[in-house]
């Protein structure tokens, strides 16, 4: 369809490629100009067409006929059409040049809108050039002079009524509402006297009396009291307006005590009850006279209220609540306050019951009051909850069940069940945001009215309606540094915020600001928003009414701004979200942290390794420090030990040089015997410690070990203890020994055990005054041996047990006695390799008391049968048969020039003796020289005692040869080890000569003695004649090569030697 400047609605018709043309000006009277200006199809497929200067007109596509709808105004001018719209529930708006159209399809009904100068809320010029309906279905109307004007239905659901020449209200402030009769209601003003509303009509009519200030209202039948400011109260006819009785304050015992009625109400029952500045009084029906309430105190009452029950509720001003019990004729004030804390006045200024019973008040200032009558608790809504204000006037309860709160900055409804608040105020269409007290009434269809400072405000809470639909919320700008930020290459905006979720910005461009907006016009001015920089703070930050964030100096990070938008309803829609990315600067960039990081760590590390250097410099010279006061110590303790050891050695050396001396020049044997027994008595004291000493050196040497073998510590401690006893004896020491058992067996190392013992017992005895007692007794729960050794000498301070046990240290109250100071140390070092303690004992007894501990079984254990030797002690104690022999040749090796010259001279009697000066040049006379015996020392240079005696012992021409091993080695280690490697014997140095002759004439002789059993015993077995491995594989070669040639005639001494691999020579000396 088309239409132009002829008059003419044009269809196309697409077959033919034609169009068909209707006349919309065929019946119309003439015009200037048939101009069509405006096509629209209603909802029945009519089109609604606008002309020029004929208004708007109707064409029925059906019928191909047109009817006109408006052709002229009301006051017969022409209409221009410029724009038509349909807004739905098929109506439509037409806008022109004298305001705008609205058609109703439904009932072709057309009403008309223009501007007034006096209604604030309506159009702002009649010249209306374009419309537009939105999807929150408001119209959008564009004027020629008065801008863009919206509407929506929404904003319509408060209706005001002002003053509008005479036929509306002249009088602004209505303070009281009461009902008349069909629905109708009369209206007090506080300026203009009183008014009568019409609902029909929905129009008031001031009534003619002449009553200006009305503060109280209330219909009875055909009488309507009137309470007036300060002048008392009449009565009038509503018919005639006739004054039927007036009530004034007076001085009689039954009259009004105030002039100044606030209130009235007529209980269900009939009874009137009326509030006045000064108590609440009850209307006689009977004497039409007022009688006060005594059971009430006589405060200013604000407003009466009526519960279920019957109860009389009465607010007062400044006071709080009283209640009112009809049936009992009784009062109370109850105990609920509104003044915020004392900070204003406890006045209440309306009351109400919810259908769940609960009694609510308003208040002056202290907002409303939720009183459950069970509880006896009082909850308060204030602005917090959602109120508009806290200045809250009259409560009404609707058809729901809601509760509607008129304010000083508008009204509120509350739901009961879920305490849900929702406010309204002018930007939702309210005529006005300032009510006034206790000024409401609902009527009988429903509808709820509010007295304000404004006039009346009425709705029908039926009306309003939840809309789920939530506005399109988006981000409108961003301001950096005040300035906004526009899209471009260089700039941080890439494209329009509508399409950006994702913003980076510099370090400098950190203070911003963001724009935000939720597309509803309904009510902009209600929406609230709620935003928050998830990252930088954690709560939303709520704005009533302004559409910007701001942010200032926001650090370097990540962050996301979400904002949410709630329409007036109190539903907020979905989040719109944004994820801004503030840059650091250089000096806080990863790079930048990682180098301060560096730096830092190396800061860290000097400090650390000065504060270290510093500490190992201090504690450096504190070692310092403390190595030269030890090495001073040790250097003074060694001075003192070498006196003594000069000592020691002196006494003894003079006991030599003077017997020796004596010896030179004494004439008769008797004297030379008694010197020589003083010689070496001497000698001996020599030799012991310089053994002392030497054992010492080994305990501290590493790698020192003791060889643990099985003894009987009884026996030892008996041989000790014999040893000793003479000493004590001559110094007048009485001992004493006790031991648990006859024999106790442990395993130990002899010599240290030897030396142990014989330190602490010398000790004792040395120091004792006069006695020392010895035990020694056998732990078996922990396998342990414990050797007591006591005695009653001076005693050695607690703070000195562990000092007397260092090396060369001796009291100083013992200078007076001979020591050196290392046996303690000694016997201290031994008993720590032995796997056990020595100590000191706390001088508790009064005695000094040292305990020896050692452990009966140790990790390496040696269980020896006793296989000492019982050897002669004299020539005439030698087998025959080795007196039978000829001289036995010895070879003799040794080092030392005068030990060796001492042995030749000692055995050259009985002996043939050739020399070595070591081993190897032993070994060399053995093969060209035959012997009966090897005397030979263990320490010597090329080849020492050790070496010779395993090779000898491995050689088969030489393993049948004796051998003797001489040492100053006087270990169990060191025999061992000798023995191990074939010696037959070992003595230790310094020797005794008959010792040696004897052992020597000992081997030689049983020699002798196995060679003539076994030359008398021919069946003997072969492992049997061996002395060791060497000479069993010897003779059991020798035997099998005889078994196999045994039937050889011509075997021979030559030929056996060949087989044999050996010399005649030597297979001779060797099976001699």
């Amino acid at each position: 369809w088309a239409a132009g400047r002829k008059g003419n609605l044009l269809r196309y018709n697409s077959a033919s490629g034609s169009f068909t043309a209707f006349s919309l000006f065929s019946h119309s009277p003439y015009c200037i100009t048939q101009h069509v200006t405006k096509l629209l199809e209603t909802a029945s497929g009519d089109i609604l067409a606008g002309t020029r200067h004929q208004g708007f007109k109707l064409f029925n596509t059906k019928t191909h006929t047109y009817s006109d709808l408006a052709p002229r105004a009301a006051d017969g001018t022409e209409i221009y059409v410029n724009d038509i719209v349909n807004t739905g529930n098929n109506q439509y708006w037409i806008g022109t040049y004298t305001g705008i159209y609205i058609y109703n399809g439904n009932n072709s009904r057309i009403t008309h809108l223009q501007k007034d100068n006096l209604d604030a809320t309506g159009l702002t010029d009649n010249k209306v050039n374009s419309l537009c309906r939105d999807s929150e279905g408001g119209v959008w109307i564009g004027t020629n002079f008065g801008g863009i004007n919206y509407y929506n239905k929404q904003n319509t659901l408060f209706e005001a009524y002002r003053p509008v020449g005479e036929a509306n209200v002249t009088g602004n402030v209505i303070r009281q509402v009461a009902p008349a009769t069909n629905g109708n209601f009369w209206a007090g003003t506080e300026d203009n006297g009183l008014y009568y509303f019409d609902a029909q009509q929905q129009t008031f009519k001031r009534h003619n009396s002449t009553y200006k200030h009305i503060s109280a209202l209330l219909q009875v039948d055909n009488e309507l009291w009137i309470g007036k400011m300060e002048e008392g109260m009449d009565v009038i006819d509503v018919n005639n307006g006739r004054l039927l009785r007036s009530y004034r304050e007076g001085d009689g015992a039954n009259d009004l005590r105030s002039n100044y009625f606030i209130s009235f109400y007529k209980a269900r029952n009939g009874s009137i009850y009326a509030g006045t500045s000064r108590g609440v009084y009850i209307y006689n029906t009977g004497s039409k006279k007022f009688n006060i309430i005594k059971s009430i105190p006589a405060v200013f009452t604000s407003c009466i209220y009526e519960d279920e029950a019957g109860n009389i509720w009465l607010g007062s001003y400044f006071s709080g609540v009283f209640v009112y019990h009809p049936s009992i004729n009784q009062g109370e004030a109850l105990t609920l306050n509104f003044s915020n804390d004392g900070r204003n006045n406890n006045t209440v200024t309306s009351v109400c019951e919810d259908d769940l019973h609960n009694i609510w008040f308003s208040s002056e200032s202290g907002g409303i009051g939720k009183y459950d009558l069970k509880s006896k608790l009082l909850r308060l809504f204030t602005t917090k909850d959602g109120q508009p204000a806290n200045n809250t006037f009259k409560i009404l309860k609707d058809d729901n069940g809601l509760l509607w709160v008129s304010t000083s900055r508008g009204i509120a409804s509350i739901d009961v069940k879920t305490n849900i608040i929702k406010a309204y105020s002018s930007a939702n269409g309210l005529q006005g945001d300032q009510f006034n007290y206790d000024s409401g009434y609902r009527s009988p269809d429903g509808k709820l009215y509010f007295g304000s400072t404004q006039g009346l405000i009425s709705f029908n809470p039926a009306r309003f309606t939840s809309s789920i639909k939530t506005p399109p919320l988006y981000i409108t700008g961003i301001q950096v540094d005040n300035k906004e930020l526009a899209v471009g290459d260089t700039s941080p905006l890439k494209k329009s915020l509508l399409f950006t979720d994702e913003l980076t910005l510099n370090h400098d461009q950190s203070s911003f600001s963001i724009d935000f907006a939720a597309l509803s016009y309904i009510s902009p001015q209600a929406t609230s928003y709620k935003y928050k920089m998830e990252g930088f703070e954690q709560n939303w930050t709520i704005l009533p009414a302004n559409r910007k964030a701001y942010f200032t100096k926001l650090p370097p990070g990540t962050y996301t701004f979400k904002v949410n938008a709630a329409t007036d309803k109190g539903q907020w829609g979905p989040e719109k979200n944004m994820v801004i990315s503030i840059t650091p600067p250089w000096w806080l960039s990863n790079v930048a942290y990682l180098f301060y990081a560096c730096i830092t760590g190396l800061c860290i590390y000097t400090v650390i390794r000065y504060y270290h250097q510093r500490n190992e410099q201090k504690n450096k010279r504190r070692f310092e420090l403390l190595e030269h006061e030890k090495d001073k110590e040790i250097y003074e303790a060694k001075i003192d030990f070498f006196t003594q050891v000069a000592h020691e050695i002196r006494t003894p050396l003079t006991l030599i040089a003077a017997p020796l001396e004596k010896i030179q020049q004494a004439e008769n044997l008797s004297d030379v015997k008694d010197n020589a027994h003083l010689i070496n008595k001497s000698t001996n004291r020599l030799i012991n410690l310089t053994n002392q000493l030497l054992d010492f050196r080994k305990t501290e040497s590493k790698g020192y070990q003791l060889n643990f073998v099985k003894t009987d510590l009884v026996a030892l401690l008996h041989d000790i203890y014999d040893e000793f006893r003479p000493s004590a004896l001559k110094a007048n020491i009485t001992c004493t020994l006790s031991v648990e058992l006859a024999d106790l067996y442990g395993f130990a190392d002899v010599e240290a055990m030897h030396k142990i013992l014989s330190n602490l017992l010398n000790n004792a005895i040395k120091y004792a005054a006069s006695t020392v007692d010895i035990k020694l007794s056998h732990d078996i729960s922990s396998g342990n041996f414990r050797f007591t050794i006591s005695n009653n000498g001076p005693l050695i301070p607690e703070y000195l047990k562990d000092k007397i046990f260092e090396p060369f240290y001796r009291l100083p109250s013992s200078g007076h006695i001979t020591g050196s100071g290392i046996g303690l140390a000694l016997a201290r070092s031994l008993t720590e390799l032995h796997h056990g303690n020595l100590e000191l004992q706390s001088p508790s007894t009064g005695l000094n008391t040292f305990t020896l501990t050692i452990p009966e079984h140790q990790d390496i254990e040696f269980d020896f049968t006793n296989n000492n030797e019982d050897l002669p002690g004299s020539d005439s104690l030698i087998d025959q048969n080795y007196k039978n022999i000829e001289s036995p040749v010895i070879l003799l090796v040794e080092d030392n020039p005068d030990i060796l010259q001492f042995l030749i001279k000692e055995l050259n009697t009985d002996h043939q003796i050739i020399q070595a000066a070591n081993g190897q040049k032993g070994l060399e006379l053995l093969r060209t020289t035959q012997v009966h015996l090897i005397l030979s020392d263990v320490m010597m240079p090329v080849m020492d005692g050790i070496e010779l005696c395993r090779y000898v012992k491995t050689d088969p021409e030489l393993s049948h040869i004796p051998m003797v091993l001489l040492t100053a080695k006087n270990t169990i280690e060191s025999k061992i080890e000798g023995l191990e490697t074939g010696a037959d014997a070992y003595i230790e140095k310094p020797f005794s000569p008959a010792h040696v002759r004897a052992q020597i004439a000992s081997l030689i002789a049983n020699r002798l003695k196995v060679k003539d059993f076994y030359a008398r015993s021919p069946v003997a077995g072969i492992s049997s004649i061996a002395n060791s491995k060497t000479d069993e594989q010897f003779l059991e070669k020798l035997n099998t090569v005889i078994l196999n040639h045994i039937a050889d005639p011509e075997l021979s001494v030559e030929q056996l030697s060949a087989l044999m691999n050996m010399s005649s020579r030597n297979l001779s000396r060797k099976i001699k």
